[in-house]
């Protein structure tokens, strides 16, 4: 909130304010899409629970998509056993799982920009991106190693290195390709958040 008074020249254009109202002789700032923001004081808070819900997202989201793809549990196992009855039933299970995998984060990533707006309005949502792209080091690293076993596996193929290497290296590739599709995950969460915070911004600033 911020002091004015009655008198104050609200149609001078050398003073800028975001858009807002005035309560009781105080400014009230509002974002594009209407949010009033709280009093001064909640600000600290309210910020830091935005960057930990985002946090928490990008970590969730990890989690979901180990369990949908490593292959010690039961979607990997289920699609694998379904080879039993040809390679169409592999197709359609795949294409089932793979479809519900995306229901959770789906309804996570909608209750985090719900959240994060009723914290803090448009800027919120944009924080909680801040939070979740925090640990993007650590998620770029893992999605990084998959290619490298990969290619591990495929030199010792070409080497004629011994079948225990092979299936080392067979063991390293499955891993990999759990940490690359948490990469996807990762990357497809926060980019739904970066993309409503840069269309915002871009809605704000061209005054549409």
């Amino acid at each position: 909130l911020f002091e004015t008074s009655p008198e104050a020249d609200r149609n001078n254009p050398d003073l800028f304010r975001p858009d807002g109202e005035l309560e009781s002789g105080r400014y009230r700032p509002m974002d594009t899409l209407g949010y009033q923001y709280g009093a001064a004081y909640e600000t600290p808070w309210r910020l830091f629970v935005c960057i930990v819900i985002g946090l928490y997202l990008g970590m969730t989201i990890g989690f979901l998509t180990e369990y949908f793809t490593a292959g010690n549990y039961g979607p990997t196992k289920g699609i694998a056993g379904s080879g039993e009855y040809g390679a169409g039933a592999v197709v359609i299970q795949g294409l089932g799982v793979g479809m519900l995998s995306t229901v959770i984060p789906l309804l996570l990533v909608t209750a985090v920009v719900l959240g994060a707006y009723a914290l803090f309005g448009s800027y919120g949502v944009a924080i909680s991106a801040v939070g979740m792209l925090s640990t993007l080091g650590v998620t770029m690293a893992t999605d990084a190693y998959g290619p490298v076993a990969d290619n591990a596996g495929g030199i010792a193929e070409m080497a004629e290195l011994p079948s225990s290497v092979r299936d080392t290296t067979d063991a390293l590739d499955a891993l990999g390709n759990t940490t690359a599709a948490t990469g996807k995950g990762f990357s497809n969460g926060s980019a739904v958040l970066t993309a409503y915070a840069l269309l915002t911004a871009l809605v704000q600033d061209s005054g549409l």
